[in-house]
């Protein structure tokens, strides 16, 4: 034994069959070491080890510690040329002293099929994805794969390799050929007690050895004087009679009800049909057996069927009920779950109120687990009122009020539970028909008649454009008039109504007062920051008119029409706590960190010395975005001594000759922001005065200057500067540049006009490459411009992608250059008849002067098809246009585009009609 664990040899040396050895591999047994210090039981827990396997084993365990056979003698002689990656999985599950004849395998408890498509084993979604992209479709294709083959499988890691070979493992059942047709009935009775007892083992079932043998043998017996038991033809000898004779016993009987409870629970106590069936042997599962069983125990009071599933048994409430024996206390439980109230029931019996609790206590712990406890989940999770309840399970009122003194009620609104599918269909058509009772159906929609729903369908339906507090509130009056809605409940105080729009999430509020319907689901806080680059502004204050003419493809794109509108967006979603530290002034100004507004107008003024004061406010209007006019009459009395007729004025402090010497060696680059070299400045001489850095000291320096930037000499202005940076490489990653310079106009600016005129094409997420590039693979500016004219003529006036446009057969000459579909849909979204929105790592497109969105795209969808499931449309979105839908967005977008969303069957319709004709 000391010599065994000492040299530690590997299983794959040692003399063992396939199946044994594949036993072991599988559990992780990989040294002669680990197999010796397991015991007997530990060795049965081992999954499908068989049992002629088991004492292969175990003889091979009791010869190395008795000694008996020399250690050489247990290792394989060809070890060095036994390759188990050459051996077919068909080869690894079957019995190698048998041959084989037939290949079955099960579809859950429906019985044995030729042969099971990938699908039917309920693989992962990597596993089966992996399967699938390698070509693979059915089951019967990876049984005829050698071992090395199937670990070769791209993107199949281990942890998806064992998981594919158990589920094989349930669902397939070889017959084997006759060998010795002489071999006499013991001999072959004992091959099917093998076969069984093997089939067990591979099941769920839990089961003792000793007993199972004890109990089945006198049953097999009995089938043999019956049968010929000749030949090994399990399929025959197994038919549905002689497994009600091998099973019939009271033992088998009470074990088999025993194990169906066990797992019911085990289950959470809804369980299927397959769900029972799956934990028995396969030989069981193609008969009537179990059904048989179920029918009994339901019978008997074991189990019972609710709503098509199956739980364990527990009486009534009413039974309970009945059974007490105390007249007063049957009394006291029975009026007190009709409703009646502790002083009206003590009067009755002429007890006091506090009396009559006490006795309820007492009752109501003596009362077990009952039938309608099944509720608990349910009732715990939404917020019931008498009337839904007892009218969408039909209960009477006893049940609720004991549900209702057990258990405590959820909070969450009764209209989510239509979208809970652990509740039955049908309860949640007769809840659904309870809830919208109250509610207006106008078209597709319903309005709950409730005042903040209706003024959220007004504004949705009468305010796509500008208008008045004064006016919404006329239209909203008018709605009421018109649905006979004119009761004091639904009528809004005048201050409350202002209020009430301005926090609205739905409206974009504006200067004087007006404001507009907008649909914010599109938006989240850390979209609007990546998207503008907000992360970049430090201790600045300034406009929102700067970010919305800096970013006008982006507004556009997202439909914000002016500067207002945009700080309103941004107010909403990001809110005043965040982690950049924005303040939200008066609109449309906002501070990012610390910020003083008269040191940001001396600073300029310092940089553009001496200049006219309208000049100088059209710096601050470009630099800040507040507009000329509000400049200056609000933001220069700080400068005042330095104005003498119409010109600010300012003296310059100039470098020092060592700062002046230092600052050329460091300033290695052709272009900088001004506030990145007042850091420079200030990290290199922190003693030093920032107001040498000034239009002086930097033409000193060799650098032109403008309100924002400094750029060398050599070039003759900015735009120049601008370009040579952007093209100094026919492939750039403009990710960096962005982050520097992404949020001012002059940079923006000729990035866009750049695109637009086709001499850059970003071919991947702010990653460019030049025309000159592509002119030298002979692509030019007319061949993108054809590609445009080719997707012209062959879509509509549709929402669209790349991957849709090729699906439908979409072709072009330049779909030979290989790149990604980012690059085609950036050639379109250059062109001005195409509106654009990205989408989840895509870009949706379409000819329009209006906005495009997904929410487009969903309702163009339903339209074609006037009804569809909402999962299809998920699955229709990905598959055609490689946009993946959030589940939790359906119906939301149902709602703004006014479709028909059942969200009992999940499905979206193109009108009511649509439905009601449906159902």
């Amino acid at each position: 034994m000391c010599l065994v664990l000492k040299e530690n040899i590997e299983i794959e040396k040692i003399k063992l069959s396939v199946r044994a050895y594949n036993c072991l591999k599988n559990s992780n047994i990989n040294k002669l070491n680990e197999l010796m210090i397991l015991n007997d039981d530990d060795l049965t827990k081992i999954r499908n080890l068989g049992n002629k396997s088991l004492e292969e084993i175990k003889n091979l365990k009791r010869s190395v510690e008795d000694g008996i056979i020399p250690l050489k003698d247990i290792i394989n002689d060809n070890s060095n040329n036994l390759d188990f990656n050459e051996i077919k999985l068909i080869d690894a599950i079957s019995d190698e002293r048998k041959e084989r004849e037939n290949i079955f395998f099960y579809n859950s408890y429906w019985g044995y099929v030729e042969d099971l498509t990938i699908k039917d084993l309920n693989l992962s979604v990597r596993s089966k994805n992996a399967l699938r992209n390698s070509g693979f479709n059915y089951i019967s294709e990876l049984l005829e794969l050698t071992y090395l083959e199937f670990n070769a499988i791209k993107n199949l890691g281990k942890k998806s390799r064992n998981e594919i070979l158990k589920l094989i493992n349930e669902c397939i059942y070889i017959t084997y050929k006759e060998r010795d047709k002489s071999r006499n009935s013991a001999i072959n009775l004992e091959k099917y007690l093998d076969w069984l007892i093997d089939d067990f083992c591979d099941s769920k079932i839990n089961f003792n050895l000793t007993n199972f043998r004890a109990n089945i043998i006198p049953n097999l017996k009995r089938v043999a004087n019956e049968n010929s038991l000749e030949g090994n033809d399990v399929e025959n000898f197994l038919i549905e009679d002689n497994i009600n004779i091998i099973y019939k016993s009271q033992f088998f009987i009470s074990f088999f009800k025993g194990e169906i409870t066990r797992n019911i629970n085990n289950i959470g106590g809804k369980s299927t049909i397959e769900d029972i069936v799956s934990f028995f042997p396969n030989h069981i599962k193609k008969t009537n057996y179990i059904l048989n069983l179920i029918n009994d125990m339901i019978k008997e009071n074991i189990i019972e069927k609710f709503e098509g599933k199956y739980s364990v048994y527990y009486p009534a409430l009413s039974e309970i009920i009945d059974n007490i024996s105390d007249k007063r206390d049957k009394f006291i439980i029975e009026n007190r779950l009709l409703g009646k109230t502790l002083e009206q029931v003590g009067s009755m019996l002429n007890i006091t109120r506090e009396g009559v609790r006490q006795k309820e206590i007492k009752i109501m712990r003596k009362i077990p687990r009952v039938k309608e406890d099944r509720f608990i989940n349910i009732f715990q999770s939404y917020n019931w009122t008498t009337e839904t309840f007892l009218h969408a399970f039909e209960v009477s009122i006893k049940v609720y009020n004991y549900l209702n003194y057990k258990y405590k009620k959820g909070t969450v609104e009764l209209n989510k539970a239509l979208e809970d599918n652990t509740i039955p269909v049908k309860v949640r058509q007769r809840l659904e028909g309870l809830i919208y009772k109250d509610y207006l159906l106008i078209g597709n929609v319903r309005i709950k008649k409730e005042k903040q729903h209706i003024l959220d369908y007004v504004l949705k339906s009468f305010c796509k454009d500008d208008i008045s507090v004064e006016d919404l509130n006329d239209i909203y009056i008018m709605f009421l008039e018109d649905f006979n809605l004119d009761a004091e409940e639904f009528k809004y105080p005048v201050r409350y109504f202002e209020s009430t729009l301005a926090n609205s999430n739905r409206v974009l509020w504006k200067f004087k007062k007006r404001l507009r319907y907008f649909d914010f689901s599109d938006f989240d806080e850390q979209k609007i920051i990546s998207s503008l680059s907000l992360e970049n502004y430090k201790n600045v204050e300034i406009s929102t008119l700067k970010i919305f003419n800096d970013y006008n493809e982006v507004m556009k794109e997202w439909g914000i029409r002016d500067e207002y509108e945009l700080h309103n967006l941004m107010k909403k979603v990001i809110g005043d706590k965040n982690n950049l530290g924005i303040k939200f002034l008066r609109m449309p100004n906002i501070e990012f960190g610390n910020a003083d507004r008269d040191m940001q107008v001396l600073e300029l003024l310092i940089q553009s010395s001496p200049i006219p004061n309208y000049e100088l406010a059209k710096l601050y209007e470009m630099e800040y975005g507040v507009k000329v006019e509000t400049a200056l009459a609000n933001y220069f009395k700080a400068i005042e001594e330095y104005y003498n007729e119409g010109i600010y004025s300012i003296d310059y402090k100039c470098l020092n000759q060592y700062e002046l010497g230092e600052m050329k060696k460091i300033l290695n680059d052709d272009i900088y922001l001004l506030s990145e070299l007042k850091g420079i400045y200030e990290k290199n001489f922190p003693q030093g005065d920032i107001t040498t850095i000034n239009p002086y000291s930097l033409r000193c320096l060799g650098f032109k200057v403008t309100s924002l930037f400094i750029y060398s000499d050599k070039f003759n202005s900015l735009e120049d500067c601008i370009k040579n940076k952007i093209l100094n490489n026919e492939i750039f990653d403009a990710t960096n540049l962005m982050k520097r310079f992404g949020n001012y106009q002059s940079f923006y600016n000729v990035i866009r006009s750049k695109k637009f005129e086709y001499e850059i094409i970003e071919f991947e997420p702010n990653i460019f490459i030049t025309i000159e590039r592509l002119e030298r693979n002979r692509i030019t500016k007319n061949d993108l411009l054809d590609f445009v004219k080719s997707v012209d003529e062959f879509i509509d006036e549709e929402i669209f992608t790349i991957k849709y446009l090729r699906k439908r057969g979409f072709k072009h000459y330049l779909d030979d250059l290989g790149f990604d579909e980012w690059f085609y849909s950036s050639i379109l979204k250059c062109n001005e008849k195409y509106k654009s929105r990205r989408v989840e790592g895509n870009v949706i497109l379409k000819k329009s002067n209006d906005a495009v969105t997904l929410n487009d795209l969903v309702e163009h969808i339903v339209t074609k098809f006037r009804k569809i499931d909402m999962y299809d449309l998920i699955d229709y979105v990905y598959e055609e246009y490689g946009i993946r839908i959030n589940r939790g967005k359906i119906s939301y977008i149902a709602s703004e585009k006014e479709l028909y969303y059942d969200a009992i069957m999940e499905k979206i319709y193109i009108d009511y009609d649509e439905y009601f004709e449906e159902v």
